[in-house]
């Protein structure tokens, strides 16, 4: 599915004035999207080093070009997300040293 979306978008000039590591981010979240995997933007933008807003606005043109409907994803995936990072922050006893001043 991957690269039948890349070649869709190098057919429409998607590609132009993008790197490839941000079209083949915004192409990788967006089969995330579409298969409810719960990882998100910023996990994205986080690996790449990519500006987070970058890839988002990237994902919604690259949603408009495709012409797919994406559903929106439940918040309690994303809390999950989140507080599942958060423990193991908590939980590392060299990143969170509560004696450390």
């Amino acid at each position: 599915m991957a690269k039948r979306y890349y070649n869709i978008c190098n057919n429409k000039n998607f590609s132009k004035g993008r790197s490839s590591l941000l079209l083949s981010a915004t192409i990788l979240y967006t089969i995330c999207r579409l298969n409810k995997f719960p990882i998100f933007l910023m996990d994205f933008a986080d690996l790449t080093k990519i500006n987070m807003y970058k890839i988002g606005l990237s994902y919604i043109k690259l949603v408009k070009l495709l012409n797919i409907q994406i559903e929106i994803m439940d918040p309690a995936l994303i809390l999950q997300s989140l507080l599942s990072k958060f423990w193991i922050f908590l939980s590392n006893p060299i990143i969170f040293d509560s004696n450390n001043k």
